[in-house]
């Protein structure tokens, strides 16, 4: 039959030499009051669009996990016997950043095309100075690398105010804090507690059905990891080089730093918690996930700016998507389903090589026009990602001396559980009471298990990932003789403790996951290269407790 869709991203119809219009930062579009007039109606009505359609919210949600179905023509009527994670989006392999570019494409192209009719609906006066608005409106971001929390109008306002057609000042429900489902279709969902709840929620109080938002624990959460994520997206943009590390969550042996979807990860159960955002099945269902894509798209802008040339590996999907059978080779030509291009091809990874095809960039690339060198970008974004998430301290060493660096690597298998996790870290004495654990001065970071929790079988085709917590500047602070390992490992083999929490703050004990493993990794760098890592020791089990390490 083929698509009803096509994926093009919002039209550009300027010089192919002529910059694409900025996605902008949120603390930035909520400023404008244009821009944010035009964004905030276009999303409530996208919102508010009966569930059937191919285009409404609910159906574009849907694509990234629950309800598992076929959308536009792509795939089969009900999923192939082999696979398990059913949904159309791809995680832990190195299509993840590629396969979310054209999904963000398709969301922002429905805005824009909503902000565009909005716009010819005001007043005379006003409707010129709003179409031309609507032309260059495109999906903001929320750079959580540099604002741990997004503007009140993301997550705390319930209601917001904004510039009708008519010219006046109006007030509307804030489309950006929830979704509320219709007609009690949250009932489709076969898991608790999501079946229960009529609107998405965050960091939710309960399970029951009264639950509403835990703002308080939302805010405590992203500040109190806010340093560490700084740390961590600096870390893997400055010392990660090729693709498979940097694209990808799964364990590999001989990685310094972050992938980008370990840290996307984490934000995402940060923000989440046990409500949708920190579910991969539901995930899609709350509008916040759409900033948060967003500012991950900007990342692999940046990263693939300062690795010019390096671009999607070869690889195997590990446990399948409505269209990609388990154990499957993939790699850079492989459709990005079900994200058509025209009537019979998909986007591949080679189509979407840079953010001018999406007819977007970034305003990290102000400055430099369209036929600017690789050298002339690399050099600029350098400076640029220094500008933002380089530390204070890097400035103060020599560029030809050798700096000791410390994480810890988690390790871990994400569905073990069952459901969502969290692994906190500590340096110094953890408090016996768990509710105390993140007002603990000891508290270093966490790193968080994204699960599905409607993927609960199939022990065999689950993966174990990594992710890195920067002990660095928790050990400066305990007033070493220096950060080299004879003096950094006696200290951490009494002081490095973890602790094991569900998403609702139950501890778990470790025992009850196998695939746990917490290593401490030293990494000497040289002006933001990394020039050895090496690891210390094989930690065993224990957790919020002292453990031994050993050069």
């Amino acid at each position: 039959m083929g698509p009803s869709i096509l994926i093009t991203g919002p039209p550009f119809t300027g010089a192919e030499e002529e910059r694409r219009p900025n996605r902008l930062n949120i603390f930035d579009l909520v400023q404008d009051e244009t821009q944010f007039s035009l964004y905030i109606q276009a999303l409530r009505n996208i919102l508010n669009r009966p569930e059937d359609g191919i285009d409404s919210f609910y159906a574009v949600a849907g694509i990234h996990g629950y309800p598992y179905e076929e959308w536009n023509d792509s795939g089969a009527a009900s999923p192939p016997p082999r696979t398990r994670a059913m949904g159309y989006c791809t995680h832990r392999n190195t299509l993840f950043p590629t396969w979310h570019r054209p999904y963000m494409f398709f969301f922002e192209q429905l805005i824009q095309a909503e902000a565009a009719k909005i716009a010819d609906t005001y007043s005379p006066d006003l409707r010129t100075r709003f179409q031309d608005a609507a032309r260059v409106l495109r999906q903001p971001f929320w750079d959580w690398a540099s604002d741990a929390l997004p503007p009140v109008e993301v997550y705390k306002l319930d209601t917001v105010d904004y510039l009708a057609p008519n010219g006046n000042r109006a007030t509307m429900q804030n489309p950006f804090r929830r979704y509320a489902f219709k007609n009690g279709s949250n009932d489709r969902f076969p898991n608790a507690p999501y079946y229960r709840w009529p609107t998405t929620l965050r960091q939710p109080t309960s399970t029951r059905a009264s639950a509403t938002d835990d703002i308080r624990q939302l805010e405590k959460k992203l500040q109190k990891n806010g340093d560490t994520i700084r740390s961590r997206i600096f870390n893997t943009l400055t010392t990660i080089h090729d693709w498979p590390r940097f694209s990808n969550s799964r364990t590999q042996s001989d990685s310094s730093a972050d992938s980008i979807e370990a840290i996307h990860d984490d934000i995402h159960v940060l923000v989440g918690g046990q409500g949708h955002m920190g579910d991969i099945s539901t995930a899609g269902f709350d509008p916040i996930f759409y900033l948060h894509h967003s500012n991950v798209d900007r990342m692999i802008a940046l990263w693939s700016a300062l690795n010019p040339g390096v671009w999607v590996s070869q690889d195997t999907e590990p446990v399948g998507t409505w269209t990609i059978q388990a154990n499957s080779p993939i790699g850079v030509a492989s459709d990005l389903t079900p994200f058509w291009r025209t009537n019979t091809t998909y986007w591949n990874s080679n189509d979407v090589l840079t953010t001018a095809v999406g007819g977007y960039t970034y305003p990290d690339f102000n400055g430099l026009s369209m036929s600017a060198s690789a050298a002339e970008t690399q050099s600029a974004i350098v400076a640029r990602v220094e500008e933002l998430y380089g530390r204070e301290r890097r400035n103060t060493v020599a560029d030809d001396t050798l700096v000791w660096d410390w994480q810890a690597r988690v390790s871990f298998n994400p569905q073990e559980y069952g459901s969502s996790y969290e692994v906190m870290i500590f340096v110094g004495d953890v408090p016996t009471d768990s509710t105390q654990w993140y007002d603990s001065d000891s508290y270093v970071g966490s790193r968080y298990a994204w699960a599905n929790s409607l993927m609960t079988e199939e022990p065999e085709l689950h993966v174990e990932t990594s992710g890195y917590i920067p002990l660095t500047d928790a050990l400066s602070a305990h007033n070493l003789t220096s950060l080299a390992p004879d003096d950094v490992t006696p200290y951490v083999g009494q002081a490095l403790s973890w602790g094991v929490q569900t998403t609702m703050g139950e501890v778990i004990p470790c025992a009850n996951l196998t695939s746990l493993s917490v290593t401490v990794m030293g990494t000497q760098t040289m002006a933001g290269g990394v020039v050895e890592s090496q690891l210390f020791g094989g930690i065993g089990a224990g957790c919020a407790g002292s453990i031994g390490i050993s050069a």
